[in-house]
């Protein structure tokens, strides 16, 4: 999508936000901060990148049950690997924050392939990783008057068909809107260079692109893929609050999977729920 805009924003992401429903405990590794383990065998049908980020959202699912947390996957994709017969190859099973927690710090304390033995049977290689973890537990409630609805023109779309979003709101408020790939990688496609203002009023309509503009946002495929599975995720907040980048270490654009998760979940803590609420839609691009 929006090619002229490949430079801004790409982030590489493992895991991509946490449904959180729950609170604080006393099972802490330190204050705020809880010990996660995750192991993900190698199996033939996943490379070793794949099994690796399971692995690591294992562990951060189990630092957050630690905390008392229940995390919940996104109903969208599970319902569409539930109707294809399919798991996406490198498309991950995304959680995202609703209430109550945020990981914003990890420390990698192991990220190893082992062998174990088996009873009877041959050794199995799997991947083991364990983090500390710190978990920002907000206390605030969501606000249930706040709510946003997102959606795009089609299911199913043809390498290079226009992708037409339609956003509204309940309330005042200011969207920023994340493309998702199957690959892990993440664009923040608005606000963009040809629509900065991100204000949508209440019970208003926004349209991306408008009716009347110039320029599109053309579906793409990965290099080397067929076939592919995006995500578009929309935050809206009730203040213009940017997401702020400065400070964090990027090479041609990208930054580091984790310090993506934690830079958005840090801005994601800084809003507050009740200042903010979300919408996921999910397409597929064929050739």
């Amino acid at each position: 999508m929006l090619p002229h805009l490949q430079t801004k924003f790409v982030i590489y992401i493992s895991m991509f936000f946490i449904l959180i429903f729950s609170v604080l405990s006393d099972h802490a590794f330190g204050k705020d901060q809880y010990k996660g383990t995750g192991i993900a065998d190698l199996l033939e049908n996943m490379t070793r990148e794949q099994v690796r980020k399971k692995a690591f959202e294992r562990a951060m699912n189990n630092a957050l049950a630690k905390a008392g947390i229940e995390v919940t996957s996104v109903d969208g994709l599970s319902r569409m690997e539930r109707e294809e017969g399919e798991m996406f190859e490198n498309f991950i099973q995304f959680t995202f924050t609703r209430t109550n927690g945020l990981i914003t710090e990890i420390d990698t304390l192991i990220d190893e392939i082992q062998s174990v033995d088996i009873p009877g049977g041959k050794p199995i290689l799997q991947h083991r990783v364990e983090i500390n973890a710190k978990i920002l537990i907000e206390k605030e409630e969501a606000d249930p008057e706040f709510q946003i609805n997102m959606a795009v023109n089609e299911d199913i779309f043809r390498e290079g068909d226009p992708v037409h979003i339609q956003l509204n709101s309940t309330k005042d408020c200011y969207v920023t809107i994340f493309n998702l790939y199957s690959n892990d990688s993440l664009l923040i496609i608005f606000p963009n260079s040809e629509m900065e203002d991100n204000f949508i009023g209440e019970n208003d309509t926004l349209r991306i692109p408008p009716k009347d503009a110039f320029w599109d946002l053309p579906a793409g495929l990965l290099p080397g893929h067929d076939t592919s599975v995006e995500a578009l995720v929309a935050i809206a907040t009730k203040k213009r609050i940017p997401i702020q980048l400065e400070g964090i270490a990027m090479r041609n654009g990208l930054i580091s999977q984790n310090d993506a998760l934690l830079t958005i979940n840090r801005w994601r803590g800084k809003i507050g729920i009740s200042d903010r609420t979300e919408a996921w839609c999910f397409y597929r691009i064929i050739k």
